[in-house]
């Protein structure tokens, strides 16, 4: 039975070929499109769960609040002082680490006599100074050495890729190496690379008791000063929860930072929920949950497709079903039949998809880049995937099509009389495309609401220049070289290629470091019920940025703190209406008491998904890391290569790094670029597919309008009038899917805006563009059928009955 199944079912698909093909084309490219949103769904959910007791790990960040106790900005970071304020008030915590993260970490390697530099292969790849703790919360496996004696100062583990790439061997226990160039570290221990699948990717991990000789000088005591690549991770069990530490924090911060009782709270974050927090995988949970509904969507979209042109196919094969009933089969050995049909067309659909999915995960993997990384194993979880998706095509796809041609009566069918109530209902086919129409109309809605917000962040003017600028990174060392920073400058300044040369702590305006800290100004009583940014500057930099001086004057050239600049959200912030009544005022920061002698027009320090925070300025040269390079020429590789010489002179211990300011300003918006290729490409599959299942109702309408059309063209009706009677029918379902897509696809949508303190609004262009391009895609593909359908010859349509 099975054999005459199969044989059979192969034979009616070989006849077939255009229905076969449509149906397989238009189901690999649902199923190819589910491997890969599962890729992604399986890949962000599950991060950092290989740890063992990731179920119990918690990560503390610092939140900052307004009077209404809503959120006014957070942070990964934590003070300092955190981790031992919470071991000595909470000694029933299992375990706490403290670390401080590094990025770029970079190894000088003595070879022999000749100094050798090693830089991070991608800015993903981190080092970390971490206490003994760590370990006992996170698993690492051992290739060599341990963790033993990572309490001890001036030791580091290391990962397999690491230990490779810095002493071409895995043992290299006892080898000795200049973290930074600078200190001295000797390796105890060797540890197997990370899968693709950590938030926490550090592959060089030094002990937290060097953090001190790294620093220069004994860590902060002041709660008040965060910085954010100082973290806290908890181990946590009955004896101290979440719900007990969230009854504490008032109490905790009114202990050990009185003045931050109003406006500071150390929130505690499930480590498996960290990687869909904005400072660590800034990826939204409901958008993965989105992708994956739109999954089912396209693959739902795909079944109403068989759905169609089965039923479209019906009359073609009501003799076969007729002539089969009078030969004796059952309706159950009919629907079996067709079962099987439909299970061939699914395998063969799911076999392609596999390839393709393969074949593009090169293209795939270089387009997804950022965050929307994916992995794709062959793993139980996929293949019971797999099984399952088949299974539910063959059934969804399969069954009602089954169920309706199984169903025909014999004589009816041998005569020709096969009605549309029996082939299922016009209106069920009709309400299929509406459904499928208003999937591709939700996700052209989508792709013009991101592309609108991906151009006004690119056209949104930020406060400040950002072509042709440069930064290069200096060594990361607690005091800069004062002489060594004079002599790169006027190196540097001397070439004619540059034209404006400055020096800051965190390279350009908009940047991921930042540094938020108390203040007191004037001679008010107390600090402020909210932290302050703070940026270190010279006297050039406002000039190389154009960042505009609304009041006062810049700050005058030194290389010690002596005067302060602020932003015109600091001067909102401290109550002053006029920017000129906060000059010679004094601000008071870390100790700092000193003049305010400038205000500045606000710039966008982070992305436009925040607000702009309160910000001061001043000089402090030996807190600054970046050197900031404005170019003339378009030659920018020349250009890069003597700078990079001159540095290379300057530090000859140190890598030269360089980051050009627009384009780490574009690397920001990574997520909302990432997202409007999938929605780019997934509104075009399900276009494409939404155009196979019209095409099916288009040619199910002119099977049974084949007499109807032969009478009206022979009563005089033009090729016009009879493409207009599709035209009308089909229109119609168009605008009614637009009239359910339009108002779902707004509230997504500016649901998904709300995220971006500065946002464009959603026009009504935008849905005249949904609906003009689906009525143009539409109308092809209803002209194509309809029109060979209106070139038949009337004497044969009239003979069909």
């Amino acid at each position: 039975m099975f054999r005459n199944y199969l044989t059979t079912a192969y034979r009616n698909l070989l006849k077939n070929k255009s229905y076969a093909f449509i149906n397989i084309a238009g189901l690999s490219l649902g199923l190819t499109c589910a491997f890969l949103i599962f890729a992604l769904v399986r890949y962000h959910f599950s991060i950092d769960k290989q740890h063992s007791k990731a179920e119990r790990v918690f990560r503390v960040t610092t939140q900052w609040i307004d009077a209404s106790g809503k959120s006014e900005g957070n942070t990964p970071g934590v003070p300092y002082p955190f981790g031992k304020a919470m071991k000595t008030d909470y000694p029933q915590i299992e375990q706490l680490s403290m670390i401080e993260e590094q990025y770029n970490p970079m190894a000088l390697i003595d070879n022999n006599g000749k100094l050798v530099k090693f830089k991070s292969s991608t800015s993903e790849e981190k080092a970390a100074f971490v206490d003994p703790a760590y370990f006992k919360i996170f698993d690492y496996n051992w290739i060599v050495g341990s963790d033993v004696d990572i309490k001890n100062p001036n030791t580091v583990v290391l990962s397999k890729k690491y230990a490779e790439k810095y002493f071409g061997t895995t043992n290299c226990i006892g080898k000795v190496f200049k973290f930074d160039g600078r200190i001295s570290v000797k390796v105890i221990g060797v540890f197997t690379d990370y899968q693709d699948n950590t938030d926490f990717p550090f592959h060089v991990m030094l002990s937290y008791a060097t953090l001190k000789e790294y620093r220069g000088g004994p860590l902060s005591e002041d709660f008040g000063s965060i910085n954010s690549s100082t973290q806290c991770f908890l181990l946590l069990n009955e004896n101290f929860t979440k719900a007990m530490w969230d009854k504490q924090i008032v109490n905790f911060v009114k202990k050990h930072k009185p003045d931050g009782v109003k406006d500071t709270r150390f929130i505690m974050t499930y480590l498996l929920d960290s990687h869909f927090s904005e400072d660590i995988g800034n990826v939204s949970k409901n958008l993965i949950l989105s992708l994956l509904l739109i999954g089912i969507f396209l693959i739902a979209t795909a079944c109403i497709n068989f759905v169609n042109l089965a039923t479209a196919q019906a009359m073609k094969r009501s003799k076969e079903v007729g002539v089969r009933k009078v030969m004796g089969s059952t309706k159950g050995q009919l629907f079996w039949q067709f079962i099987f049909e439909t299970a061939i067309i699914t395998l063969v659909s799911t076999v392609i998809s596999v390839i393709l999915f393969y074949l593009a995960q090169p293209l795939i993997q270089s387009q997804l880049s950022g965050i929307f990384k994916f992995t794709f194993y062959f793993t139980p979880t996929l293949i019971l995937y797999l099984f399952g998706i088949v299974v539910f095509v063959i059934i969804f796809s399969g069954a009602y099509p089954a169920v309706i041609l199984s169903g025909f009566q014999p004589v009816m069918a041998l005569k020709g009389k096969i009605s549309t109530q029996q082939l299922g209902g016009f209106n069920i086919r009709k309400g299929l495309v509406v459904m499928q129409f208003a999937i591709s109309q939700m996700l052209i809605i989508g792709m013009a609401v991101v592309t609108s917000q991906l151009t006004y962040f690119q056209t949104k003017d930020l406060g400040f220049k950002k072509d042709a600028i440069v930064t290069v990174q200096l060594p990361f060392v607690p005091d800069q070289d004062i002489v060594k920073m004079n002599t790169f400058k006027n190196i540097v300044s001397s070439q004619a290629d540059v034209e404006k040369f400055s020096y800051s702590m965190s390279g350009a305006p908009q940047s991921t470091w930042t540094s938020t800290t108390s203040i007191l100004f004037d001679n008010r009583p107390k600090e402020e019920e909210w932290g302050a940014d703070i940026k270190d500057i010279d006297d050039k930099y406002l000039d190389l940025y154009g960042i505009k001086i609304i009041a006062g004057r810049n700050l005058m050239p030194a290389d010690s703190a002596r005067e302060y600049l602020v932003n015109e959200t600091m001067v909102k912030k401290l109550g002053l209406k006029n920017p000129a009544d906060i000059l010679n005022k004094t601000l008071e920061a870390g100790g700092k008491k000193l003049p305010i002698v400038g205000v500045i027009s606000d710039f966008h320090m982070r992305g436009l998904n925040s607000k702009i925070s309160p910000l001061f300025l001043t000089s402090r040269m030996k807190n600054v890391y970046f050197a900031n390079i404005k170019l003339r020429s378009n030659n920018f590789q020349s250009s890069l290569k003597s700078i990079e010489k001159s540095f290379d002179q300057v530090y000859p211990e140190s890598f030269f790094e360089s980051f050009f300011v627009d384009e780490q300003i574009k690397r920001q918006y990574e997520n909302e670029t990432t997202m409007g290729k999938l929605i780019n490409f997934f509104a075009l599959v399900a276009i494409l597919i939404g155009c196979l299942g019209l095409f099916g109702l288009v040619s199910f309408m002119a099977n049974q309008k084949t007499k109807e059309i032969g009478i009206r063209k022979v009563l005089g009706a033009s090729v016009g009038n009879i493409l207009g009677l599709f035209g009308k029918e089909f229109g119609k379902l168009i605008i009614i899917a637009f009239v359910i897509a339009a108002p779902v696809a707004w509230w997504v949508m500016n649901g998904w805006l709300q995220d971006y303190e500065y946002r464009t609004p959603i026009g009504v262009g935008i849905f005249v563009i949904a609906i003009l391009v689906t009525l143009v895609i539409a109308g092809i593909t209803v002209g194509y059928r309809s029109f060979s359908a209106a070139l038949a010859n009337p004497v044969k349509s009239l003979k069909t009955e």
